[in-house]
Parts: C-alpha cells; structure tokens; sequence
C-alpha cells in the first residue's frame, strides 16, 4: 500500500483531510499499466465500500502491480443545499424577504423611458429563460410595445416547459389589444399558472415581428421578487434553439407578471438561513472527519480542490490528473469512470495488451457518442458551447486515454473552458488533438449489458455486487449463459 501523511486542517470548525504523497514503497514505483480513477462524492461511502469489496478490492489486490484504482472526492460546498441556486451546483440563492404579499405584482422586466442625454443601446432578444427557486403565480404574457407594429397586427407570447416542451399559457397581443401597460411591456391576463420550485421555464415569440435587433432606452431593471425568480438564459435564435447567458444588460421582448404562491413560506426561508447554516457546516465537519478516517483505513482517496458539484466534475477530472502528473507516478493509461459503474477489470487490461494499443501514443477508447444534441436546460443545460451538437465523446461511465493525452491536458488546462459536463468538456477538448479513437460499444453507457460488456453503468450498490458475482462464477457482467 501506500505510505501518506494526512494532513487535518482546520477552517471555520471543518476538517479537512488533504492527502499527499510522500513516499512510496518499492512496488508503488513499479510502471503501472493502467490507473483507474473513480469519480466519487464526498457522502458517496457505501458506494465506495462496494466497489472495495468488487472489482477495485480486486483490482488492488490481485493485479498489482499493474493497476492502480484511486477514488477523485472533491472539497465541500459550504452552501446548504435548501440555500442553492440548482441542485447541480454550489451557487447561493441568497433569497430576501421583500415584504411582497400574496397579491402584489411582479413584473419580470421593466424597461424605463428614454431620458435626454442618458440612453443606452440594448440588444433584444426574443425569448427569456428562468428558473423558479420559490413557488410563483404567473397571471399575465407581454411584450416589448414599441417592437410591436403600427398597423395592430397581433403576435403570439407563449410560456413552455422546455424540457417536455409543453405549452401552459398563451396570449395573442398587438398594439391595439391588450388589458395593462407597465415599463415598456404590454400584458394580457393568463389562468392563474402556478410553478413549484426548480421548475425551469421560458417565454418567447415564435418570431420577431421587427428587424430592429436594439433599442436606445435609459435602462433595464429584472425584478426577481428576492430571487424567488432567477433569470438564467436569453433565446438568441429560436429556430435553432441557441442561447446567451442571462445578462442584466439586455432586453427581452418578452414578460411575464407574477405573484409569490406563499409569502410566509419565503420568510419563514429567510429567517432560518443561519440555522441551516450552522446544522450544515456540523454536517460537513462530521462528513470531513469520516473522509479522514476512511483515507486512513483504506489510503486510496485523492482529494482534489474542487467543490463536489456536478458542475464542477470537469474541473475535478482536471485536478486529477493534474496530480498524477505532479505526484511523478509512473503509468501508461488511465481509466476513467463513477462509483456507480462495475467494471471487467481482468477484461479491460487484456484489452490495453493488444496490439490496437501497441501503434499509436494518442489513444481514446470508449463508446462514443456521436452528434450528441446539446441541451439548453435541466441537469445538462449547456449554455457556453455555441452549436447545436456536441463534437464525439466517450460515455463518461468508463473510458480509457493514453497517458500523453493526460500530460497534454494537465499542460493545457489553465486554457480549457470548463463545459457542463466533464465528458462532453473531455470531447469538446480532445477535438482539437484528434486522439485515435477506439470505438467499442462493450462499454455500456447504462445499465444494459450483454455477455461482451465491459462495464454496466448506474447501478446500485446491490446491483454492482450482483454483477460482481456473476462475473465471477460466469465470466461475464449480466447473467450465466
């Protein structure tokens, strides 16, 4: 095994375990063929523990020294989950209470009249993205009025779920029909339409009724009723579905007006920030302190300094390797794949002896997705990559990449953009070094499998020792033949 010292630092009452490698014995020095990094939660410990007792145990102790498997946790986010933006991320609602009651009126966007010698120019877009963090009434559909033309010519304002793409309220509304008229919107009345929390939205035009693509006010105000509402993404071309990031500095041609569902509920939210506050960062501590234990138990945890979010697993892959680079370990492949995944350990490293890896120093081998849809909202909203499909990449269940693919990202990395997702960050990346890619369908993007299967994806922990069992008493992942 491996011979560290732990180092326990103390901030802010947590207890971090940071591991560093200090000195190895003899047959850690030995070149490993193949290293295998799991990507792991921090809360994730039967998971662990599972795998420890299955393929990794196995790997660990029957194919040294040829394989190394090491668990990438990352640091924890301080932000109680009641208190985050979304799920996926460690972003701060930092939600208000802004003595709203159950009926008055919030108007998303405003846009103030044109004042002598103070405007600006605004790009228009035309639809609007946002997320609901606490339970809303939507009750009226605009539209930007001076964008609208003369002759009372009426367009449609829809609000759909973008993810089931579901029609829930739409207005038909011209310059010469419409019941309310506030900060440069016109509104027509909606059924009362009530969005719970998380619940992802947009409003849009099916098209521009102008070509006028700006327009020369004074300024912009988004009301969020104290962040029960969070904007999130303009619709740039609706045709195509391409979006910007939500900024402030823009003008949607589209509105909507809203009431909070329940005022008391936002407060009694706000007043019991601090408490959560502290029961979490006891949490955290107690959590930290189970890590440390656990490192000292098994010593085959990497702890990387990224935030454990889902939107941090690009950056958390990156820190990965990034420290086997500088912890001079000695290795030909890496291997990456979660702690939901069972893995043919025996199969995958007779696979990395053939000769299909002996000709080339650049290999990618894995399932590769190709033209892959790029999502604009839900877990794998993507907002920063432009197109409409993403380049070729491998499942992120389980892939395998030369080492001298590693060294170019590790020496590449302070210029790669972080994407929503680290595979398809690993595909938008690789495309620029056009890697051999070994295209094998044996590893399984979900828990399918067939008597060939290398790997099965998104099981349980019950699931993964079943497998694990049959694999051992029929050589193969899904069942005897």
């Amino acid at each position: 095994m491996v011979n560290f010292s732990a180092v326990l630092i103390v901030v802010a009452g947590l207890v971090f375990s940071i591991v560093t490698v200090t000195d190895y014995q003899a047959e850690q020095k030995k070149n490993k063929e193949l290293v295998i990094g799991v990507l792991s939660s921090r809360q994730n410990v039967v998971q662990r523990n599972t795998l420890r007792k299955t393929w990794a145990g196995y790997a660990q102790h029957n194919i040294q020294p040829q394989v190394q498997v090491w668990f990438i946790i990352g640091q924890p986010c301080l932000v109680p989950p009641a208190d985050r933006l979304s799920t996926y991320s460690c972003e701060h609602a930092n939600t208000t209470h802004t003595g709203l009651g159950r009926r008055d009126l919030i108007f998303a966007s405003v846009v103030h009249p044109k004042l002598l010698g103070n405007l600006k120019e605004f790009k228009i877009y035309p639809g609007l993205s946002f997320r609901v963090f606490h339970s809303i009434l939507v009750n009226r559909l605009g539209v930007l009025k001076s964008q609208l033309p003369d002759n009372g010519q009426a367009i449609t304002v829809v609000l759909e779920n973008p993810l089931t793409q579901d029609i829930l309220a739409t207005v038909n509304i011209s310059s010469k029909d419409y019941e309310l008229e506030k900060g440069g919107y016109i509104y027509k009345s909606v059924p009362s339409l009530l969005l719970a929390n998380e619940f992802e939205g947009q409003v849009l035009v099916f098209e521009y009724v102008t070509s006028e693509a700006t327009v020369h006010t004074a300024a912009v105000e988004w009301n969020t009723g104290g962040n029960a509402v969070v904007y999130t993404q303009f619709m740039d071309d609706i045709s195509i579905n391409q979006v910007k990031k939500f900024n402030g500095e823009a003008i949607s041609l589209v509105s909507f007006v809203f009431t909070i569902f329940d005022p008391g509920n936002v407060l009694e939210h706000v007043s019991g920030k601090d408490r959560r506050a502290k029961e979490w960062m006891e949490k955290v501590d107690n959590e930290s302190r189970q890590l440390h234990a656990e490192q000292l138990e098994h010593g085959d945890i990497i702890m990387v300094d990224s935030i454990d979010t889902y939107r941090n697993l690009p950056a958390k892959l990156l820190a990965f390797y990034h420290w086997l680079i500088s912890a001079e370990l000695s290795f030909n492949y890496v291997l990456k794949t979660d702690d939901d995944t069972m893995l043919d350990v025996r199969g995958i490293l007779q696979m990395v002896g053939t000769i299909a890896f002996q000709n080339t120093s650049r290999i990618w081998w894995g399932n590769f997705r190709e033209s892959w849809m790029v999502y604009r909202h839900g877990k794998w909203a993507e907002l920063d990559y432009p197109s409409t499909a993403y380049p070729a990449f491998a499942c992120g269940s389980g892939y395998v990449l030369s080492r001298s693919i590693v060294q170019w990202l590790v020496d590449n990395r302070d210029w790669l953009h972080l994407y929503q997702g680290e595979d398809v960050s690993m595909g938008i990346w690789l495309a620029a070094l056009c890697p051999e890619r070994l295209q094998d369908n044996r590893w399984e993007c979900t828990d399918s499998c067939s008597s060939r299967s290398l790997s099965r994806a998104q099981l349980s922990p019950e699931m993964i020792m079943s497998s694990w069992d049959t694999l051992q008493v029929c050589l193969n992942l899904c069942e005897c033949l």
